[in-house]
């Protein structure tokens, strides 16, 4: 059987561009990562190479593709917070509160990682950093197709589908083109795994605001 358009262009080692504004486009590159591949998409911030988190080859694709160590941990990007307990355990109720102001958007949960989910994405860990992003279509494909998707950073000056297509072309299945990345801070990532909520890093999301919704003080360390 003749293979399919996008896997007849991986074996001539074409990296194709894909309008996220094209619904059947859209479609097209949640297929792809759904059979294993790796497409540049955008994060918020910048343009990261984007595999499925489930699927172990398709990590170390990824990894390879940046020149990263295989296993280096990686925040999973999911299209809907109802995605969140196919990722983690032992949810914490406090998690809910959060999701419900700042989903989508720039806060990363940090959770006990569900047994299902290979170490290789959480870097050896029992722990997983889990975020919906604010980027619509990028929410809307990971929702249609159910994924949880890791997206390293190619760097923070690759902000545009032309400068990820130019410095990736012939490594990866696909560019997402959604226009430019606007956001200008990383997501503040919030420890749930203890007692106290814990702030591992600030970014958008400012301690502060964290602090007056959960009505507690909140340490950053």
């Amino acid at each position: 059987m003749a293979g399919t358009s996008w896997q007849n262009d991986r074996r001539r080692n074409m990296t194709l561009r894909f309008n996220a504004d094209n619904p059947k486009e859209l479609r097209h590159v949640g297929r792809i990562l759904e059979l294993g591949g790796v497409v540049a998409l955008p994060t918020d911030i910048a343009y990261g190479v984007a595999a499925d988190a489930s699927n172990v080859e398709a990590v170390k694709h990824a990894y390879a593709v940046l020149e990263r160590s295989v296993g280096e941990p990686s925040i999973i990007h999911l299209g809907h917070a109802r995605q969140l307990k196919d990722w983690a355990v032992d949810i914490p109720k406090v998690a809910e509160t959060l999701v419900d102001e700042h989903w989508p958007g720039a806060l990363t949960l940090l959770l006990h990682r569900h047994p299902h989910v290979s170490p290789l994405v959480t870097g050896g860990g029992h722990s997983i950093a889990l975020r919906v992003p604010a980027q619509e279509q990028l929410r809307e494909l990971l929702s249609k197709f159910n994924l949880g998707i890791i997206a390293p950073s190619i760097g923070d000056s690759y902000c545009t589908a032309q400068d990820a297509h130019g410095l990736l072309d012939g490594k990866i299945d696909g560019v997402l083109d959604s226009g430019e990345c606007s956001a200008s801070a990383k997501s503040t990532i919030i420890d749930l795994r203890g007692k106290q909520p814990v702030i591992t890093r600030e970014g958008s999301v400012p301690a502060a605001s964290l602090a007056e919704l959960l009505g507690t003080d909140i340490p950053v360390v």
